[in-house]
């Protein structure tokens, strides 16, 4: 019910990394090599009426992917999540 969420971004290695990080519950380190399949959760809980159905993470895999990125997270129980992605930059684009 409270906490706190920073996004950040930077250049790196001709790529845009994006960082989205949270307070919030963690993700268990046995689901964080599935998390970010279509209809698994973090908490299996169907009763919390706050979770979604799973697909979230599934869609922004498969749109980075598409860009030709990569995402990953960190987390740990209790302490919360950051999740990161990359998107590769044009040639063309000068910082």
């Amino acid at each position: 019910n409270k906490g706190n969420i920073t996004i950040g971004c930077e250049y790196f290695d001709s790529s845009l990394l994006f960082k989205v990080s949270d307070t919030g519950i963690g993700v268990p380190r046995d689901k964080q090599k599935v998390i970010f399949d279509r209809f698994v959760r973090a908490n299996n809980d169907l009763t919390n009426p706050v979770d979604g159905a799973g697909l979230g993470l599934s869609i922004a895999k498969a749109y980075v992917e598409r860009l030709g990125g990569k995402i990953w997270l960190e987390s740990e129980p209790g302490r919360g999540s950051t999740f990161y992605f990359t998107i590769p930059l044009s040639p063309n684009v000068n910082f």
